[in-house]
């Protein structure tokens, strides 16, 4: 599954917003692509208006959708579902549009390729049906699979490999398909670095051997457990611990052997006596010692004479314990009979390599199985009382083979690898040492070890396109992960070129091999941009543990032509385009830009004038970037031109500005009636050059634009000037200022500075309650009062100002009331300036607002009702009703008639018999929570009368669609009116005596 190599890898359907037409659904099965549903926009999507505006324009969320049902059977909630969106910007589909962006990955880094992004992106997209979608979302994505480097030997303490999840992630390391790390008394698995590498060290000598199996998996932070890597099978190999070089024997004590270590530590070493080849099963000797590289030891070795010895080593830990493989031999010591003894202390080392027609200088670890030449050098006299010329022998996994070298001359030398009974293999541990014949004594110690590695295979680069480089992308058939290098003047096939680098001059630049075997390089971190065009650009696969592949393919940017074009400005909801080309251009294809994808119109072109026509006025938005480049008939593309930003068309600012007063007190505001508006363009006041008040946006005829506060400190009358702004956000924002201007009188307004009201903070209070303020700061020459910003009133009376503090009352509160400070000027009518949110008050206790009424507004006399209090839901407030016996409330004179406490209900007692025509009032109070007889806000008042009311079924009423209606008759009395229907299908009514009867049917 998607592995096709067109436009479409694999995608069997497709849900497309064509976000100013239509919600459509196109079936890629076939061998040819069609629509199956074609839905409303305004029923299948809708656009949300964003918090943000990234690049200074507002950002939108579309949302949409289509019925399961139009595709069939081909999809229902249980169907596993692999997805990927993206954005066009024409209203065609994903294959045939130009895709500006693939959601879930960096388009950028793969080079703008669709195909390629959607390969890596659904490579790890785990299935998911809808039914999972919306029970659980969509499941985490499985890690990728590590690489394990290989070839590992037998005896090896680490195992390495690399990763492309992130920095920490955890690797577990299997063998033979157990984990070796992570458990009790085992190893720390290790975590992958930030170069993409792990190591596990530390594996005890004897666990890795021949023919085992090694593998690793991963688990990164909010994915899945990987599959398995790469196996690699344990080889042969040999212990790669660096060997002991005997020197000679102690002057004064020839039985003491000298020796030289490479190995820096803690360290057992080991004196063994060999014959031929066949060393002895036990050591006749050893000694732990504490040596760092290139330092010197000494070990007696017994007094046989007529016997060879030789010494290895072996790393340690601080309780003697093995942490690493002992070495192979030693070079050889000949005792002789008189104590005498023959060496050869030759130190001998390989520092480089050469393959693939390439000769490295520089001190190799790894070669390829295709190697040509080892460069070894030897310093240091051979073995005493020796002639002749000695040679270099060439060891593979410590065995002697026929590659071999003469030791003429100065050193360095070269050994041609030749005369191997079986070719190098990867695996193989070389090394090499020089000898002056077959005798005992004459061979020297092993050189350095070199590890014959996999070559990788070249990578595979697409042809870039004309012009500078900045990417390039291509593909390898090496592991997941692997790094790729690029190389300028290079052949194909070998290893020439100069290694690009970034702009720091030395960090290699790279890509990396991806899941479906794609890679893709960006070159603007390089210190010029990119790669010139016509430089040849090769490319080189490269990862730990493996020999860097040859030269891939050579490509070449042809160099794009000279010139570019011009764009004229463009203005919003235009349809043509023009600008100007250079004679470069002649008989070249123009292609048009717009928001950076190319445009399908034909171009014309007139001299060096061309222009495209027929544009949607849609597409050319305010701030749509628009460029545009000609391609002659070689095919390669110009630079792009300058890119012009599309203007918007100003809307229109003809509209005529009316103040509702033409006279304002300084510190207020006043509306303005604009005489009509465009829908959707938005308008404010500009007062003296500067905007005030809020937006209001246009409907298509007159609307009203309140100013915001005008000011004026001085002493006299001033005169400002008015006139509004509209804007488009079509796009970017875009202005007009109208010229039609209105001129606005603002009379002197107080001071407000300096003023101190305390107490701060909230203030509680019974129901009905008041605070005082005292206030400091005030001056003489102004009056002071308190506003309750519920209700917009100011409360109690002005007080002058003052050289002291002044006390200013709130008045009863009745609700959470925010209290404001009013400051005017003395007399009736005179202007004042109201400074918001100066203090705030609370009921402490019981509300006072609720409900009061009676279940009858008019009742006959002798006849009685109900009074009805809404209650709080608390068991310590009492409620009581009077009846109110005078022009006031007077609990403790007017007519108790009962009470009870609340419970968060609608209570009720009824009236005594109501005998004397007239308004009866009835009232509650409530006590609790520290507040004692407080008189609710509301009253019930009952109309008693001896009166005949005529019923009044009040206005006619037509319904439709609905399946209830409440009546509104007038109230004649309690059960004194009566519903009746007169004609149509019978319906029933409920509470027929209700003057607000509900009928329904």
């Amino acid at each position: 599954m998607f592995e096709g190599t067109g436009a479409n890898p694999g995608f069997e359907f497709e849900v497309l917003l064509a976000s100013n037409s239509a919600v459509q659904v196109l079936d890629h099965r076939g061998t040819t692509s069609g629509t199956i549903f074609i839905g409303a926009v305004d029923q299948y999507s809708q656009r949300s208006v964003a918090g943000s505006t990234n690049g200074g324009d507002p950002d939108y969320f579309y949302d949409f959708y289509v019925p399961l049902s139009v595709f069939g059977e081909a999809i229902t909630p249980t169907t596993q579902l692999r997805m990927s969106g993206i954005t066009i910007t024409s209203a065609q589909s994903g294959f045939t549009g130009t895709i500006s962006d693939v959601g879930g990955v960096n388009f950028q880094s793969y080079g703008y390729n669709a195909p390629d992004a959607w390969r890596a992106l659904l490579g790890v997209f785990q299935p998911t049906s809808l039914t999972q979608i919306r029970s659980s979302g969509i499941a985490p994505a499985p890690s990728a699979a590590p690489v394990v480097n290989g070839p590992i030997n037998a005896n090896s303490t680490s195992i390495s490999g690399t990763s492309t999840e992130i920095p920490g992630t955890v690797v577990d390391v299997l063998l033979n398909g157990a984990s070796i790390c992570g458990g009790a008394g085992q190893l720390t698995c290790p975590t992958v670095s930030a170069n993409g590498t792990w190591t596990l060290s530390g594996i005890p000598s004897t666990l890795l051997t021949p023919g085992s199996t090694v593998t690793a998996r991963v688990t990164a932070p909010g994915k899945t457990i990987s599959p398995l890597s790469n196996a690699v099978t344990v080889t042969t190999g040999i212990c790669t611990t660096p060997a002991p070089r005997i020197t000679g024997t102690r002057q004064s004590n020839p039985r003491n052997i000298l020796f030289t270590t490479d190995l820096s530590g803690r360290q057992q070493v080991k004196v063994y006596t060999i014959s031929g080849t066949t060393r002895s099963q036990q050591p006749v000797h050893e000694e732990i010692f504490t040596l760092n590289q290139g330092s010197s030891g000494e070990i007696n070795y017994g007094t046989a004479n007529n016997t060879n010895y030789i010494i290895t080593t072996t790393p340690i830990d601080a309780n003697g314990n093995p942490t690493g493989c002992e070495s192979i031999n030693s070079n050889q010591l000949c005792r002789t009979t008189g104590g005498n003894s023959t060496v050869n202390s030759q130190l001998v080392n390989i520092t480089g390599a050469t393959y693939d027609g390439t000769a490295f200088t520089t001190t190799p670890t790894n070669v390829p199985t295709n190697l040509t030449s080892l460069t070894v050098t030897v310093s240091g006299a051979g073995p005493a009382n020796v002639t002749g010329t000695g040679t270099i022998v060439l060891y593979r996994n410590g065995n002697q083979t026929g590659a071999t070298a003469t030791i003429a001359g100065s050193s360095p030398y070269t050994l041609t690898i030749a005369n191997l009974t079986t070719p190098l293999a990867p695996g193989d541990i070389l090394s090499v040492r020089s000898t002056f014949g077959d005798g005992c004594g004459l061979t020297s110690a092993p050189s350095n070890f070199v590890t014959v590695r996999p070559t990788l295979t070249a990578p595979v680069i697409n042809a870039p396109d004309c012009g500078f480089v900045t990417t390039l992308s291509g593909t390898s058939t090496n592991p997941i992960g692997t790094t790729i290098q690029f190389y300028t003047g290079g052949t194909a096939g070998n290893r020439t070129g100069a290694l690009v680098t970034q702009n720091d001059g030395t960090t290699p630049l790279t890509a990396t091999v991806t899941s479906t075997g794609v890679w893709v390089a960006d070159f603007t971190s390089t210190t010029a941009g990119g790669i010139a065009a016509g430089t040849p650009i090769s490319a080189r696969a490269v990862s730990a543990g493996n020999i860097s592949s040859v030269n891939s393919n050579i490509v070449t940017a042809t160099p794009g032509p000279e010139g570019v074009l011009t764009v004229n400005p463009i203005t919003a909801g235009a349809t043509t385009i023009t600008g100007t080309a250079p004679a470069s251009a002649a008989g070249a294809q123009i292609t048009l830009y717009i928001e950076g994808t190319p445009y399908p119109t034909p171009v014309f072109i007139s001299g060096t004038t061309w222009g495209v026509e027929g544009i949607s006025p849609l597409d050319l938005f305010a701030g749509a970037t628009v460029t545009a480049t000609f391609t002659p008939p070689n095919g390669c593309e110009s630079r792009q031109s300058e890119s012009v930003i599309v203007t918007c068309s100003p809307p229109a600012a003809a509209f005529t500005l009316s103040p509702t007063t033409t006279e304002v007190c300084g510190g207020n505001t006043t509306s303005f009636t604009l005489s009509g508006s465009e829908y959707g363009i938005i308008y404010r006041l500009i007062v003296n050059n500067q905007e005030s008040g809020n937006s209001v946006v246009g409907t298509g005829g007159p609307i009203t634009l309140v100013s915001g506060p005008f000011t004026n400190l001085t002493s006299a009358n001033i005169t400002q000037t008015v006139n509004y702004r509209a804007r488009s956000l079509d796009g970017t924002a875009c202005d007009a200022i109208s010229a039609n201007t209105a001129t606005v009188t603002v009379r002197p307004q107080p001071a407000t500075t300096g003023l101190t009201l305390t107490p701060i903070g909230a203030q509680p209070v019974c129901g009905t309650g008041s605070v005082s303020y005292s206030l400091t700061g005030s001056n003489p020459a102004y009056v002071y009062q308190l506003v309750n910003q519920v209700t917009g009133d100011v409360v109690g009376a002005p007080v002058p100002g003052s050289t002291g503090a002044i006390v200013l009352n709130s008045g009863p509160i009745t609700t959470f009331t925010t209290i404001g400070l009013r400051v005017s000027f003395p007399g009736e009518g005179a202007c004042g300036v109201t400074i918001l949110d100066q203090g705030e008050i609370f009921i402490a206790g019981p509300t006072v607002n609720n409900a009061v009424f009676s279940n009858n507004a008019k009742v006959c006399v002798g006849s009685g009702n109900r009074i009805n209090v809404a209650t709080e839901d608390n068991s310590n407030y009492t409620y009581r009703i009077y009846r109110r016996l005078g022009p006031t409330f007077n609990p403790s004179g007017d007519q108790f008639i009962g009470s009870f406490t609340g419970n968060g209900d609608v209570r009720s007692l009824p009236t005594p018999t109501l005998n004397t025509e007239g308004e009866v009032v009835f009232y509650a109070t409530v006590s609790g929570g520290g507040c004692n007889n407080l008189v609710l806000v509301n009253t019930a008042t009952i109309i008693v009368t001896n009166e005949t009311l005529q019923a009044n079924a009040g206005e006619d009423q037509r319904i439709c669609g609905t399946s209830s209606v409440v009546l509104n008759a007038n109230d004649v009395g309690p059960d004194a009116g009566t519903w009746t229907q007169i004609e149509g299908p019978t319906v029933p009514i409920t509470s027929p005596n209700d003057p607000n009867a509900t009928i329904t049917g």
